[in-house]
């Protein structure tokens, strides 16, 4: 049987890795405690279980229609690994356009408090002359 033969490709792991080590490059930039980071993070790890299980299950199955159904499984969990994995990939790139966009809105406005407090001294001087 033929459907019983394919199986999960190996760049998995790389995929997983990738992911891991965005993620890491994330946590030292500080927006992987984005609560939708997290939540991609939990939703990609729940999917390499997943995929972890149905690999292990394809190798113990016996029979044709136990390899068939453990095949179409492993399937499955593969793409819902690399949804998941693509999910994390662009919620931690908008994670860091708001991180990206806050910190130019911090310095905005503390630019512009600067620019207040000098012309509000610059009017207390001219009042006292």
């Amino acid at each position: 049987m033929a459907m019983a033969r394919i199986a999960i490709p190996d760049d998995i792991s790389q995929i997983f890795s990738a992911c891991e080590a965005a993620f890491a490059d994330a946590s030292q930039k500080g927006y992987a405690d984005n609560p939708d980071v997290i939540a991609a993070v939990a939703e990609l790890k729940s999917a390499y279980r997943t995929l972890v299980i149905a690999a292990e299950n394809l190798t113990v199955s016996k029979g044709a229609f136990d390899k068939t159904v453990s095949t179409l499984r492993a399937h499955r969990a593969c793409g819902a690994f690399r949804e998941a994995c693509v999910k994390l990939q662009t919620t931690m790139e908008r994670a860091a356009e708001e991180d990206r966009l806050y910190n130019r809105c911090i310095a905005l406005l503390k630019s512009v408090a600067h620019d207040y407090r000098r012309l509000t001294r610059a009017e207390g001087r001219h009042k006292a002359n």
